[in-house]
């Protein structure tokens, strides 16, 4: 978990892969919470390609993962 988030933290193009292995890791995900719901609130969220369409699947993987924990 800490190896993800670390990730995420200082490579924000790394935001798809992070919570692509969160969704798939199940409630041991749980921990990213905060961070997960975090990217929720920002208005100019990351991801690998700051466009329309990716930005649109990092929202439905956040709200994914934070609907199942």
């Amino acid at each position: 978990m800490e190896t993800l988030l670390t990730a995420w933290a200082e490579n924000d193009s790394t935001s798809n892969h992070v919570l692509a292995c969160l969704s798939r890791m199940g409630p041991a995900a749980r921990p990213a919470l905060p961070r997960v719901r975090e990217e929720l609130t920002l208005q100019r969220r990351s991801g690998r390609f700051r466009n329309i369409p990716n930005d649109e699947d990092l929202l439905a993987a956040c709200h994914s993962i934070t609907a199942r924990l």
